[in-house]
């Protein structure tokens, strides 16, 4: 034979009692109530990378430099992406959208849009 195993009360060809089917209790739901606010986007950035090492990172900025590339400190990131290299902020999506188009044709395929 296999190995499946029956479902409760198939082998006698009965079906769960209702007791035990009651004494399920009912999901729990959640307030109806719905607020609707206005998304408020933080400032817009092109990350080209995270790194452990600061030297990798200025290297980086060096590179990508005439984008307006900075370095900054993460102490909150593993220690292995503590040093960010990004781009902006940015005035917009239109802006960071080429920004990023610009950071990608520059070698970067890592680069990515962040907002904080």
């Amino acid at each position: 034979g296999c190995c499946a195993a029956a479902a409760p009360g198939a082998a006698t060809g009965r079906a769960l009692s209702g007791a035990v089917a009651a004494a399920v209790p009912p999901p729990l739901r959640l307030p109806e109530t719905v607020t609707r606010v206005f998304p408020r986007p933080g400032s817009l950035y092109v990350e080209a990378a995270a790194v452990g090492h600061l030297d990798d990172a200025e290297m980086l900025r060096r590179r990508l430099a005439g984008l307006g590339a900075e370095v900054s400190t993460s102490y909150d990131a593993p220690r292995d992406q503590a040093y960010r290299v990004r781009i902006g902020p940015l005035a917009g999506v239109a802006a960071a959208d080429a920004v990023l188009a610009r950071t990608l044709a520059a070698g970067i395929p890592g680069a990515r849009i962040v907002a904080e």
